[in-house]
């Protein structure tokens, strides 16, 4: 029996959802939703580049979806993610993805919870990939038994309001921890992105999680390029990680690994996800309710600063993409 999935939002992260979705082993009918009728024309392009034979069914409205979807792939803007969850929970969806940022303000998460507790839906996740990556699986089973003291992400043009949330659920996954606090204190600016409409952080995030790890995230301006590291300290070493490069150094009670990897694309993920999903109803990204408390401290604390360096909003949003 073929199974349905659904992607709603088409832009260049949605199109890499569509196009891995070549990879699922699966019999699938595919339902693409985008107002968009450029971005609908860019999807069936990137159906007949990749090579899908799938079914595929475009539309531009989500009310015209079938009533039964087995997953809904939510590659939207946060803006809009609120009114697709409450449209998405009202009909017969058995899996839900979000992509992150899930939701942009406070309030928006308290009304998104609600929304599942209400309809006691529970195969929500949040697409924050890396705890998909084989790299990353290894090295969460080499840090069993250790103690972790300090996650440091230092670098240039990284994206820290964009990409933080990744690092912290990063964090969170390794360290077996999702309750933190977060201070916004010192960001140095509050920027437009690249992306019109939309902000970028500089300076640094501060926090603690409750097991007693501490977090940095510094991000600043002094190269063009993208560049970032990460260093995670323990009681009994430290592991370091410079993904662009691919590169990893763990060093556990004396003894000192190098490794190599490569980071998978998105369009290598989603296929293999969705499998996953439809063959146990679960799957390696954070759910819902963990995702959302590692949302909380990450949007409230960035909303200060983009309230103290450009002025809030009454919905209390940051333009995060």
């Amino acid at each position: 029996m073929k199974k349905t999935i659904l992607i709603v939002g088409v832009g260049q992260l949605g199109l890499r959802h569509l196009q891995s979705l070549k990879l699922s082993q699966y019999e699938l009918d595919i339902v693409v939703v985008d107002s968009s009728y450029e971005a609908i024309t860019r999807a069936k392009k990137a159906v007949i580049e990749a090579g899908i034979t799938a079914s595929v069914c475009y539309l531009d409205s989500l009310h015209d979806v079938p009533e039964h979807i087995d997953i809904a792939i939510v590659a939207t803007t946060a803006n809009s993610r609120l009114a697709i969850l409450e449209l998405l929970l009202k009909k017969k969806v058995t899996n839900i993805v979000l992509e992150k940022i899930a939701f942009n303000s406070l309030i928006d998460i308290d009304a998104a919870k609600l929304l599942v507790t209400t309809a006691n839906h529970k195969n929500i996740w949040v697409n924050c990939p890396r705890r998909l990556y084989p790299i990353y699986k290894a090295l969460k089973t080499e840090l069993e038994g250790s103690l972790f003291k300090r996650f440091t992400v230092t670098g240039n043009n990284y994206g820290m309001g964009c990409n933080g949330i990744h690092f912290i659920d990063l964090l969170a996954y390794l360290i077996s921890d999702s309750y933190y606090e977060l201070s916004s204190e010192n960001i140095s600016s509050v920027e437009e992105s690249k992306r019109p409409g939309y902000v970028e952080l500089f300076g640094s995030l501060e926090g603690r999680f409750e097991s007693g790890c501490e977090i940095l995230l510094e991000c600043g301006k002094q190269s063009q390029a993208a560049e970032f590291e990460f260093l995670l300290e323990l009681n009994n070493g430290f592991l370091k990680v410079r993904e662009l490069a691919g590169e990893v150094e763990l060093e556990i009670a004396g003894e000192l690994k190098n490794m190599k990897f490569k980071m998978p694309y998105q369009s290598e993920l989603t296929g293999p996800l969705v499998d996953s999903i439809l063959a146990s109803g679960s799957c390696d990204l954070s759910g819902f309710d963990e995702s959302m408390e590692l949302h909380r401290s990450f949007i409230a604390s960035t909303y200060e600063a983009y309230e103290r360096k450009l002025g809030g909003n009454k919905k209390q949003s940051i333009p995060l993409t």
